[in-house]
């Protein structure tokens, strides 16, 4: 699976879907996800 930041093309709705409830920010861009596979530095949000 790629990283968040090397996808090119993502279905708007899977995209939303994934960062509703976000666990994990990016250390190099910032994004917010679900699941740490999709970051390419990921770091686990406290809850």
């Amino acid at each position: 699976m790629k990283s968040l930041c090397d996808m090119k093309k993502k279905k708007a709705e899977a995209l939303i879907k994934s960062v509703s409830h976000p666990k994990f920010i990016c250390g190099k861009c910032g994004r917010l996800i679900d699941k740490k596979k999709y970051l390419c530095k990921p770091k686990k949000i406290d809850e």
